[in-house]
């Protein structure tokens, strides 16, 4: 998992320790059947990872935000 973080981190703001866990955490759901949704995508080097790890057959949709988010309404 390190290898692919190396492979991407130019890509990601996700500190080496919780991307490694995210992909651990992918892992576990790869043979789960559907779409794999990103929120927060910024350069894209976390779902690519995850794209990586599974081995094509699925619709990717990633999403972000370039203007910010809305204040909280508290």
């Amino acid at each position: 998992m390190a290898q692919v973080y190396r492979k991407y981190a130019d890509h990601t703001m996700v500190p080496a320790d919780s991307y490694i866990r995210n992909l651990d955490l992918a892992e576990k759901v790869r043979n789960v059947e559907g779409c794999v949704v990103e929120c927060g995508v910024w350069r894209g080097g976390m779902i690519a990872g995850i794209a990586d790890l599974f081995d094509g057959g699925r619709d990717y949709y990633l999403l972000d935000s370039f203007a910010g988010l809305p204040r909280s309404r508290r």
